[in-house]
């Protein structure tokens, strides 16, 4: 549903084919409940599921923990490896 309401636009390829796409989204600004240590092999969408997070059967909020860490997880070259913490948000906006 995040993404129904984002303007879907053209594309144009260096050949000239056209693709639609859907319109850069802003992201959300959230406040931060906590951070989170995160270790190798943590997978964001298990880290959502934890209890002390979102909780059992979560892992569909796992969208809000990426949106909250968009410019740490993008700086690291999408490599969760690289990122010592994750701030988790304190709203679940679902």
């Amino acid at each position: 549903m995040r993404y129904v309401e984002i303007e879907t636009i053209s594309f144009t390829d260096i050949i000239g084919n056209q693709y639609p796409v859907k319109e850069m989204r802003e992201y959300p600004v959230y406040q931060t409940l906590f951070e989170i240590k995160i270790e190798d092999g943590d997978y964001i969408d298990e880290i959502a599921s934890r209890p002390q997070v979102f909780g059992e059967g979560s892992e569909d909020q796992a969208y809000l923990i990426f949106e909250h860490n968009i410019v740490a997880i993008a700086e690291a070259d999408w490599d969760l490896s690289k990122i010592k913490k994750l701030r988790i948000p304190a709203q679940n906006l679902t």
